[in-house]
């Protein structure tokens, strides 16, 4: 399974499409079968059973108004994110979004799937500055619904296609009561 955004396959989504979606950064679900779906499929996909092999690839523009956001909300208050003079006395081109925010994208993925991570191994390789695209790619590496467990190795590119991050992931797949919760949610 691979997630694609619309817009890059030229689909314009209209109001009424965005309003279903309830997400300014409409994502879709594109099965082994090759048909297009909106990424609520992904939960259902997750209950009919993630294999390893599976990629999910969800994509975001950040802002320095989520980096601003980020920072207050968590209290890192390193003026490499907010001061342009700071940023650039570190030899950067501006100010640079949060690594974790920029992580966020996996959350994403796993949240969607009911996954409850036990672990998240970052390598942050370049900086990503405010207006850049970033998309994580998300490669399951191991699935074992009878243990529960999964694992997965992400690969988060911008626009220019730069790796800027790797992560691997470790977590708990949903089970009995919460996986039954989880179908009523999709």
């Amino acid at each position: 399974m691979r997630l694609v955004v619309l817009g890059s396959l030229g689909f314009e989504p209209d109001a009424g499409f965005m309003e279903l979606l309830g997400n300014e950064r409409p994502v879709t679900c594109r099965g082994s079968d090759g048909t297009i779906r909106p990424m609520a499929t992904l939960r259902e996909h997750a209950l009919d059973g993630l294999k390893a092999g599976d990629v999910l690839t969800v994509s975001r523009t950040f802002t320095q108004e989520e980096t601003d956001a980020f920072g207050a909300l968590t209290r890192d208050d390193n003026p490499v994110h907010h001061d342009q003079a700071f940023a650039g006395a570190r030899g950067l081109h501006g100010t640079i979004i949060h690594g974790l925010l920029t992580g966020s994208l996996i959350t994403e993925i796993g949240g969607q799937i009911g996954c409850l991570a036990s672990g998240m191994d970052f390598q942050f390789v370049r900086p990503v500055y405010p207006g850049d695209t970033v998309t994580c790619t998300l490669t399951l590496d191991e699935v074992d619904m009878e243990g529960c467990k999964i694992k997965g190795t992400a690969m988060m590119r911008n626009q220019r296609e730069e790796l800027v991050s790797r992560v691997a992931l470790r977590g708990q797949l949903p089970v009995g009561a919460q996986l039954a919760r989880l179908r009523r949610l999709a």
